[in-house]
């Protein structure tokens, strides 16, 4: 655990009221309780309401032959080495019908479920009881739609100020790096949202099949969130009930064409996504969705009749932050273009999501604030290459107001007792520690205003209790728990801060060491 260490001041300002303040200093590992995420503290307007700036179609690049323009070229280091043949990842296998089972195999499951989510954030779905000749039936309408004429497959392009619809993702500023992709983007349900204006008619039963993809799809992600609660021990429809009646459920085809570069261009960026869950069928053939798992970027192996589906922000928001929505990318290759399908599923439109109350306690407080239509600021941080999840506030950090309250009453009443008192806690003239002032090193040094007490609070063998004031009487058992919850909070923004970076969220906790054992000074 973080080392940390509270120091208590007591400043005397001329011409103003005694102040007091209590710091507590980590150079450990920390917890943080809650993330606050709304629209106001999310950076720009929603992107329906931003000049967009004109882009080619890739499929158009690649057939004029024109040499590969700058905004596709990622001059970002962090997003790591853009290699296609890194190694397979060993990625979670979970069978969905076992885990509508009661039996032993069941409960096996779900505890299967529930560690590939928590550590993972993503799996391989098998005997999820869709026909195999159904999803190669999907993938061939995907692959006959892609494959038209520009012209044809521009009577369905998206309109400038709207997602839906064919084409490639919006362009909101000169500095954006573009992705080397062509979509087409489709709202499916509710069904009485779908712009049928965009629905391509060729092939003839391109409708007719993604209105079936899209109905077996919204009983799976039902059934998932069910699972998912039950594998937490909760209450089976305690995300359904978030989720709502009228799932907001959008589909992507993605054509990613050959690229002369895939060294310095990605098919898109790296991202978590911000749905509930997401569920991908991928090219049969063709590999390019990466994934980060302990820091480290790894290829996803094909199943040619498995779906991959993952979590997004939305479900690690409301399991307060057990399920991770994972980070992931997709990479280009120069021999043969790519192709794959993905629909997201996200809470209706108008429902507030958040931490599940049964997943609340002491060790593990709140998390994320209550947030609404999340997904609709999530477009433009992804373009941006950002999290919406990590535009927090610390805010709403799980301890009461009551509580500190108690805090700041127990270091008031200390440095309102007499001064006799106070001296029995004096620091030694070789120790930082204890009742005083702080150290004189020279005649010339100009001295602060203020009396302070100075303790290592963690790790706690390291308390030096002959400082800890007995007066007042509840001075350490609150001192303690205050240090408890400053240390989760610690923690949780460490990981926070690696996440906003698009790297394993770990990646700085394990240079800060064992929460115990970190150094925390008050």
């Amino acid at each position: 655990m973080l080392s940390s260490s509270i120091a208590l001041a007591h400043m005397f300002i001329v011409g103003q009221p005694q102040t007091f303040d209590l710091t507590l200093l980590i150079t450990g590992p920390p917890t943080f309780t809650s993330l606050a995420i709304t629209g106001d503290d999310m950076a720009g307007t929603s992107p329906r309401t931003k000049a967009e700036l004109g882009c080619t179609s890739v499929q158009e690049l690649v057939i004029t032959g024109d040499d590969l323009p700058e905004r596709y070229i990622y001059k970002d280091s962090d997003y790591g080495v853009m290699d296609a043949s890194l190694p397979l990842m060993n990625m979670p296998i979970i069978d969905i019908g076992r885990l509508k089972s009661s039996s032993p195999t069941g409960e096996e499951e779900l505890e299967n479920l529930r560690s590939a989510l928590s550590s993972w954030g993503c799996f391989q779905a098998i005997n999820h009881g869709i026909e195999s000749s159904f999803l190669d039936k999907v993938r061939d309408v995907t692959k006959q739609l892609l494959e038209l004429p520009m012209e044809e497959k521009q009577r369905y392009s998206r309109a400038p100020d709207d997602i839906e619809g064919y084409g490639n993702d919006m362009v909101l500023s000169d500095n954006q790096t573009l992705d080397w992709t062509d979509r087409l983007f489709l709202t499916v349900n509710p069904e009485d949202q779908r712009k049928l204006n965009y629905w391509p008619q060729n092939p003839e039963v391109f409708r007719e099949t993604m209105h079936e993809h899209a109905t077996n799809l919204r009983l799976i992600a039902e059934d998932l969130l069910k699972a998912m609660a039950r594998s937490l021990n909760l209450e089976e429809n305690c995300f359904l009930n978030q989720y709502g009646d009228a799932a907001i459920m959008q589909l992507r085809f993605n054509f990613y064409p050959r690229c002369p570069r895939p060294d310095l261009v990605l098919g898109l960026k790296p991202h978590a996504d911000g749905s509930a869950i997401t569920i991908v069928l991928q090219d049969i053939e063709v590999e390019g969705l990466q994934f980060l798992k302990d820091d480290q970027w790894g290829r996803v192996p094909i199943m040619p009749h498995a779906l991959l589906i993952n979590v997004g922000d939305q479900i690690e928001i409301m399991s307060n932050g057990i399920f991770k929505s994972p980070v992931h990318r997709v990479v280009t290759n120069s021999k043969r273009e790519r192709i794959s399908l993905a629909i997201f599923c996200s809470p209706e439109s108008g429902k507030e999501v958040e931490p599940v109350e049964g997943l609340i306690d002491d060790k593990r407080p709140r998390l994320y604030k209550k947030v609404k239509n999340y997904v609709d600021t999530y477009f433009q941080y992804y373009q941006q290459g950002k999290r919406p999840i990590d535009a927090v506030k610390a805010i709403n950090h799980g301890m009461t107001s009551s509580f500190l309250d108690q805090v700041h009453n127990v270091g008031k009443q200390f440095f309102a007792l007499p001064i006799e008192e106070k001296q029995k806690y004096s620091r030694t003239v070789d120790d930082i520690e204890g009742y005083g002032n702080d150290s004189v090193l020279s005649e010339n040094q100009t001295l602060d205003w203020t009396d302070r007490l100075y303790l290592i609070v963690n790790p706690e063998d390291q308390r030096k209790l002959k400082f800890w004031p007995k007066n007042p009487e509840s001075f350490r058992e609150t001192l303690h728990e205050y240090t408890v919850r400053l240390g989760l909070l610690n923690e949780f923004i460490l990981k926070a801060m690696a996440r906003s970076l698009s790297l394993e969220e770990n990646s700085f906790l394990n240079q800060y060491g064992d929460g115990d054992r970190a150094t925390m000074m008050a």
